[in-house]
């Protein structure tokens, strides 16, 4: 699952931040939610950091897709 996940990813801008497309649908997946889906230890993250809100969010209003597209 990680491997597909890894292989069907957008590039974009945002760190931190994975975007695999899945039958042609995009979805934001954060380093917080890798670790706690593969419980693979990740470095501890900087201070700064900011985990994104888990609400649905259209990925076509998001601009790091825009600019994908």
């Amino acid at each position: 699952m990680i491997h597909s996940l890894l292989s069907r990813q957008l590039l974009c801008s945002q760190q931190y931040t994975l975007w695999p497309v899945v039958s042609g649908n995009p979805f934001r997946f954060s380093i917080a939610e890798f670790q706690a889906v593969t419980g693979l230890p990740c470095a501890p993250l900087p201070e700064k950091y900011v985990s994104p809100d888990f609400k649905f969010r259209n990925p076509a209003k998001d601009p790091c897709w825009k600019r994908i597209i």
